[in-house]
This record gives structure tokens, C-alpha cells and sequence, in this order.
């Protein structure tokens, strides 16, 4: 048996002084072959170091001295990747078979930062982000059980119940924001960290309301879980064939969010308030857009459960014209807030004008929102997931991510984010066309219960 065999692959000795970290005596017995792998990028990277300093010595022009910057920076990114690998092959696998977690939960705190780091480079801003992560990350679950909840109810026509719910829950998250951000009411003064701990006491008492709810049994639905035991096989496969697709795109999506926040912050990393502040403007239309389209996928949904087919589509073209009625309304709503918000924050005269031109393109923008969300909740209702899952992601991925990945990577400092944000929007929301021509030929018109 050799050393390396003898000895646990990472260990931690006690410091030889007390004001020296432990993680300056742990250490890792390497296989040559791990070695190799990591050395061999190593020197790879001292060579592109070597040649940039050589570039610099005889005044080569900025922009060739920068592609070789970019090279440097993916091969630590392919070196950090080889590392992370093998830590987890090897470190992390070996802790979890002897019964230990300490390894993960260390790689587990360590992730966020990395990830982190590719949006924004400001120390300071990613510590606070750590912060604000380290506490909102407990509300996931109970958003979850909520959002099973509403999404439930909403799905057999009761829609008073949680929109009361979330009305609470908003003004519940203010509250205790307004209290713990600045202090209020004797409560200490916890900055970004009160924000995390103010939007986990609201959404763990709307989970409590929702479950409180269903153990009263004034609902259709009940603690019973046993009885998802007893679903007959061709429901189950048919739930699966039908939420495959739907989870999926709900992931690229999300991805695909966070590719247009990570083009922003290459961009003006300093003005990313406005875009906070922007949705905050747009916040309202948002509700209203996503109550219509829940609404429309209630009554369409009825229309076809109940095998109505012709009157299911006559009542599409209607509730299109209410839809764009209270999408117009939502906009003037939104354009108004646009204008008054942004004055009510502390904001550098540019930073405040940035933050009103984004909330007025997205203002602009919203009956776009509007009319698009009741047509992918029309083909959801009609079970058309593959149509909406190739308008939802599938067009997100083909056109707006690759143009903001371009801006990110070629634009920075040459474009004003407004901009960005402009040319986002406009490609993200241009979906609507093939989506009402898709909505027009009436392929989801039918009952996917029979």
C-alpha cells in the first residue's frame, strides 16, 4: 500500500498558532495523473502570463493584448473545473462514504461565491449577495408548497383565495422589510440581510396559511398523500408525458434569465439597481399579466375539459380583446410609476435617469407580455406543451440569449445599458406574432382529458 493510499485524501491539523487558519496546514495527496492534469495548465497559463508581459514590454496594440487576456482567463476557468472535478471525485466522495458531510458543506458555501463572481466582480456586492443568499435560501421550500398550492386552486377556478393570500404575503414582506432593512420599532438595523430575513417570515407564513387551510378541510384538497399511491398508471404517464416539457422549459428559462442579468452586469455593473427598480415600477402590470393569463387558462381549460370545443375558441377571441384592454391599462399604470418612482430612491442624477429610461421600455413593452402570456396559457390549457415550450425557451434560446451573450461579451463600455435592456426586450417579446399565428391555426383546441 503506498503513502497516498495510507492517508485520508484531505485533512485538517491543528494550527501551530492560534492566529493561524487551519486551511493553511490541510493538504491533498495527489495521484500522478491528478497532478499532471492540474500542472500541465499550470504552465500553460505562466507561458500566456509570460507572453502578455512580453506584449506589454513592446507596446502591442490594446485589443491583441486582450484576446490574449481572454485566453488566460478560460484556461483558469478550465484549470478551476479540472480542480473542482477531482475535489469532488475524490475529497468530497471519500468524506460522504465514511458518513461525513463537513467536505460538502464546505463546497456547498464555496459555490455560491464562484457563481457569483460571474455576475459582478465587486467584492463588496458579493458578500452582501452571500449574505442576502445564506437566509432567503430556507424560504425555496415553503415558496414551493405555496406555489403547489395556488397553482391548484387556481387550476379549479378558485382564484379569490390565493390572490387574498399573496396580498397578505406582499404586504407582510414590506412590513418586515421596512422594519429589519432600516431598524424600525426597535429592531436592529440589518441592510441587505433584513431584506432576506423579511421575504422568509412572509413566505413561511403564507406556507403556514396554505397548510393550515388544507388541514381544516374547507378544501377539495387534503394532507392525504397517500392518495398519489392510488393514481391509476395511464394518469401518471400521461402527467409525466405532459410536465416533462414544461419543467424543462421552465428551466431553460430561468437560465436564460439569468444569462440576460449576467449580459447587464457585464455591461454597467454599477447601474444594476435600475434594473431593480425598473421591475419594481413594472411589478403591478407583472400581476396583472399573470393574474389574466391564470384566469384564461381557467376558463379556456373549462371550455375544454367540458369538450365545448367550438365555444372554447369564441371564447379565446373575446378574452383576446379584454386581455389587450387590460393590457393598455397596465401600461399607463406602469409608464406613471416610471416616472414618480425612480425620484422617491437616493440616486446619482444618472443612475436615476437610467433606472426611468428602463421601467418606460419596459412599460412600453409590457401588452406585449400581456398578449403573449394568454397565448401560451391558451395552448397550455389545450395541452400544446411542445408549441409552447419551442415559444417559451425554445425561441428564448435561439434569439434574445445569444444576443445578449453577444452584447456581454463584445459590448462592454461601448453601450449604455438602457440599451441592452431595450434590445433584450424587444427580441424576448417579438415571440408574440408566431404566437398568435400558432394561437390562430387552433391546433390546441382540444380536451386533453378524454
Amino acid at each position: 500500500m503506498t503513502d497516498a493510499e495510507k492517508k485520508p485524501c484531505c485533512c485538517a491539523a491543528e494550527p501551530a498558532e492560534e492566529d493561524t487558519a487551519p486551511s493553511c496546514c490541510r493538504h491533498k495527496d495527489r495521484t500522478p495523473e491528478e497532478y499532471r492534469a492540474l500542472a500541465n495548465r499550470l504552465s500553460r497559463i505562466e507561458g500566456q502570463v509570460r507572453g502578455i508581459r512580453a506584449m506589454l514590454d513592446k507596446d502591442v496594440y490594446c485589443a491583441d493584448i486582450l484576446v490574449q487576456v481572454a485566453a488566460v482567463n478560460a484556461a483558469l476557468n478550465g484549470f478551476s473545473k479540472e480542480l473542482l472535478s477531482q475535489h469532488v471525485r475524490t475529497c468530497v466522495a471519500d468524506d460522504l462514504r465514511a458518513g461525513g458531510t463537513q467536505k460538502l458543506d464546505e463546497l456547498l458555501q464555496l459555490l455560491p461565491r464562484q457563481i457569483m463572481g460571474l455576475f459582478v466582480k465587486d467584492e463588496n456586492t458579493i458578500l452582501l449577495g452571500l449574505s442576502y443568499l445564506a437566509v432567503v435560501s430556507v424560504s425555496y421550500l415553503p415558496t414551493s408548497i405555496s406555489n403547489v398550492c395556488v397553482l391548484s386552486l387556481r387550476s379549479i377556478g378558485l382564484n379569490r383565495l390565493p390572490m387574498l393570500v399573496s396580498l397578505g404575503t406582499i404586504t407582510a414582506n414590506a412590513v418586515c422589510n421596512y422594519i429589519l432593512i432600516f431598524g424600525k420599532l426597535g429592531a436592529p438595523a440589518m441592510g441587505v440581510a433584513g431584506a432576506a430575513w423579511g421575504t422568509l417570515i412572509a413566505r413561511m407564513l403564507e406556507m403556514l396559511v396554505y397548510l393550515a387551510l388544507l388541514g381544516s378541510r374547507r378544501m377539495y384538497f387534503s394532507w392525504n398523500l397517500r392518495a398519489a399511491l392510488r393514481l391509476p398508471g395511464r394518469t401518471v404517464r400521461t402527467f409525466f408525458v405532459k410536465a416533462s416539457p414544461l419543467v424543462a422549459n421552465e428551466l431553460l428559462w430561468s437560465v436564460g434569465l439569468n444569462l440576460y442579468f449576467w449580459c447587464y452586469a457585464r455591461l454597467d455593473e454599477a447601474s444594476l439597481p435600475a434594473i431593480s427598480i425598473a421591475e419594481v415600477c413594472n411589478m403591478f402590470a407583472s400581476i396583472l399579466a399573470s393574474g389574466t393569463s391564470a384566469a384564461v387558462s381557467v376558463l379556456i381549460g373549462t371550455e375544454l375539459g367540458a369538450n365545448r370545443l367550438k365555444e372554447a375558441r369564441e371564447s379565446c377571441k373575446k378574452l383576446l380583446g379584454l386581455d389587450v384592454v387590460i393590457a393598455m391599462a397596465g401600461m399607463l399604470l406602469s409608464c406613471l410609476l416610471s416616472v414618480l418612482l425612480p425620484q422617491a430612491y437616493q440616486l446619482t442624477p444618472e443612475l436615476r435617469r437610467t433606472a426611468t429610461l428602463i421601467s418606460l421600455i419596459m412599460s412600453v413593452l409590457c401588452p406585449l407580455q400581456f398578449i403573449y402570456g394568454f397565448c401560451f396559457f391558451c395552448l397550455r390549457a389545450g395541452g400544446d406543451t411542445r408549441n409552447a415550450m419551442l415559444l417559451d425557451s425554445g425561441y428564448m434560446w435561439a434569439v434574445p440569449v445569444p444576443a445578449a451573450v453577444l452584447m456581454g461579451i463584445f459590448l462592454p463600455g461601448k453601450i449604455s445599458l438602457w440599451v441592452a435592456v431595450l434590445i433584450v426586450q424587444f427580441l424576448m417579446y417579438a415571440k408574440v406574432f408566431p404566437a398568435l399565428w400558432i394561437l390562430k391555426k387552433g391546433k390546441w383546441v382540444k380536451n386533453i382529458t378524454v
